[in-house]
């Protein structure tokens, strides 16, 4: 397991000083978003110099690009919407691949039209199924025309909202190309968060995706009936039994530390992270 950050949570606009802190923290790669560059996730284009940046940074940091954030709307009821992005994978996947990124992350999605991580009760309809399994389709064709894997995560908002929608999902499309993200603060579907069900939560998950996690992400979650995020180790997902299972598997993949608002937070996340990681796998 080797761990890396959220470029886009950091407040620092330039590409290889964003890298730089990153590195400066002993971490050792990002999942990348255009986010802040560009102004989203996808962007119809991006221009081959700020490309040659981002890899100038990595080299010079020693920080890879593990994956590169993809996400758009994959069950917004609009189908112009979806076909704007759809249309937008092709290059954009090109371009994660000359960064040297290995996975492209989804967003399942939500029919509100508001913002992507919003609920609606229309999310449990079939059409909304449909539509967001077609759409996953579509990109794994791209993705593996690029040699790239998908990674798809458990949402509270999204149609993909727990692990056994999870392990559906990864059946019906039944390509080796579509793997799981693991992500404990967001397998509290129903809103109910609190430190007794996370394990049982996580449980379920290491049940039915273990084969299948490529990626794991280490933000926490609050207790409440809400869902408010931050850093690890302030709230209430259980890390170490988190952790532990991920080394009983033999888990060799990036762990990105996220969910962190404040510059100041970075380093004791990463602080509680790695000393966690470096106890248990003793």
């Amino acid at each position: 397991m080797y761990f890396g950050l959220f470029n886009n949570e950091i407040d620092i606009a330039d590409i290889r000083e964003n890298f730089e802190f990153i590195a400066s923290l002993g971490c050792t790669t990002t999942q990348f978003d255009f986010i802040n560059l560009l102004g989203d996730s996808i962007p119809g284009s991006i221009e081959a110099g700020m490309i040659d940046d981002i890899i100038e940074g990595s080299k010079r940091s020693g920080v890879t690009v593990c994956a590169v954030s993809g996400t758009y709307n994959m069950a917004h009821p609009d189908e112009e919407y979806r076909k704007e992005y759809r249309n937008r994978l092709p290059g954009f996947f090109s371009a994660c691949r000359k960064l040297g990124s290995q996975m492209v992350t989804l967003c399942t999605g939500t029919r509100s039209t508001e913002f992507m991580w919003k609920y609606s009760p229309d999310n449990s309809s079939e059409k909304a199924w449909t539509d967001m399994t077609d759409e996953v389709k579509t990109a794994v064709k791209y993705a593996e025309a690029e040699g790239l894997v998908l990674g798809v995560e458990c949402e509270a908002a999204n149609i993909i909202s727990n692990p056994d929608k999870a392990r559906k999902l990864l059946d019906e499309v039944g390509s080796p190309s579509l793997k799981m993200i693991l992500d404990g603060a967001n397998l509290f579907d129903n809103g109910i968060v609190s430190k007794e069900r996370s394990r049982e939560t996580l449980g379920r998950a290491f049940e039915l995706l273990s084969d299948d996690i490529r990626m794991a992400h280490g933000k926490d979650i609050k207790a409440g009936s809400g869902i408010d995020f931050c850093p690890a180790g302030r709230g209430t997902v259980d890390f170490e039994y988190m952790l532990q299972n991920l080394i009983d598997m033999n888990f060799d993949g990036p762990m990105i530390i996220h969910g962190i608002r404040k510059m100041e937070d970075f380093a004791p996340a990463v602080t509680f992270m790695r000393s966690l990681y470096d106890r248990l796998s003793r």
